[in-house]
């Protein structure tokens, strides 16, 4: 079907069918065949529908923390990056069109952007497609938004896209030879990366098989490897703040949660430990049980380590609570090594002298 018959059809949705990304893409499924065209509706009747809010732009929210992004957009029909984006994958998703949010950074007329930016990459036909429904609405002004329809950001050659739009993790640059932020910002290759091949499409089938915490992980190992690459350059600072935003705001509290959650399970087995042992280990349990307890608790503890230790470079408020989390850790450590030890003791004693250890006799 010609785009332009499509992005007619976009234009004819009745508006009820517009109130909840259920009926929009129960709607477009109905007039599309195949994913391209389904996706090509969606994409305009988005771009020509929904206003950029400049206010929420400026405003000092942190519009990421919204959980309800599409209902939003489609209720006030305006919206930020984030609106137009998220609307597309979930409207996407249930058309059974694979589609990922890819974060990143921008550049117009040569002059890097100080904040991050979303748009979309989708899986057409069996093959990855990057689109930007934000940026195909029209554009800002000063505090001025202009409605204008800029269709070519609908499946956007990666070559073409690069020159604009650099993704936050390289593989949704969507290129065999991904480009470094140092040539984005300055065009001058960085020897070892820029000419370094890249098997995006492995890289993205692996990807997609993680839990967010596993996917947040790969992606900070990317943008640390990222920096080292990078070093400094003229501009440094500015061309880097929109990542390190995008550290500090999207994925060191997923990392440090995850962190959280394996630290409260530690403590979790510790105290099914402290509660037997508080009995003197009566009525008996197996050895094996009572080991399991500090095994396990080790093991919990351990991944709050390597957890912590990806964002012990946090560059902002959240660094306290780091440090704070793995002092903890520490010295929960440090206890779950001394019950070891007197679990070794303790089955070493012979039966009949074993509640001998519970008491601790003071000296003098």
């Amino acid at each position: 079907m010609a785009r332009l018959l499509l992005d007619s059809l976009a234009a004819s949705i009745p508006f009820e069918e517009t109130k909840s990304v259920e009926t929009l893409a129960a709607w477009i499924s109905r007039q599309g065949e195949t994913d391209t065209e389904k996706a090509r509706i969606l994409f305009t009747w988005i771009a020509r529908n929904i206003a950029y809010d400049v206010q929420e732009k400026f405003a000092a929210s942190n519009y990421y923390e919204d959980t309800l992004i599409s209902e939003r957009a489609l209720s006030l029909r305006k919206g930020v990056c984030m609106h137009y984006a998220v609307l597309f994958c979930e409207t996407a998703g249930l058309m059974d069109i694979e589609a990922q949010l890819v974060t990143g950074q921008t550049k117009q007329n040569s002059v890097l952007s100080t904040t991050g930016h979303v748009w979309v990459a989708a899986k057409l036909e069996g093959k990855w497609y990057l689109l930007d429904p934000t940026w195909a609405a029209g554009g800002v002004n000063g505090m001025r938004y202009i409605k204008r329809f800029s269709p070519q950001w609908f499946m956007t050659p990666p070559d073409t896209m690069i020159l604009s739009h650099l993704p936050t993790d390289p593989q949704w640059q969507l290129l065999e030879h991904p480009v470094s932020l140092i040539r984005f910002a300055t065009g001058k290759d960085v020897p070892g990366f820029d000419q370094k091949y890249f098997a995006f499409n492995d890289s993205i089938l692996q990807y997609l098989k993680l839990d967010e915490v596993q996917k947040a992980l790969i992606t900070v190992g990317r943008l640390k490897e990222s920096f080292k690459n990078d070093g400094t350059f003229p501009g440094d600072s500015i061309a880097k703040k929109p990542r390190l935003d995008e550290y500090n705001l999207n994925f060191v509290p997923v990392i440090y949660n995850q962190a959280v959650d394996h630290y409260n399970s530690a403590i979790a087995e510790m105290n099914r430990y402290i509660a037997h042992k508080n009995k003197q280990f009566t009525p008996a349990i197996p050895e094996a049980t009572l080991r399991g307890f500090l095994s396990s608790a080790a093991i919990q503890l351990d991944s709050v380590k390597t957890l912590l230790g990806y964002v012990s470079d946090a560059p902002y408020r959240q660094l306290s609570d780091i440090q704070k989390k793995m002092a903890l850790t520490q010295e929960a450590a440090g206890f779950l090594q001394n019950e070891q030890a007197f679990v070794d003791r303790y089955y070493k004693t012979p039966v009949w002298k074993r509640k001998s250890l519970f008491y601790i006799r003071k000296k003098g």
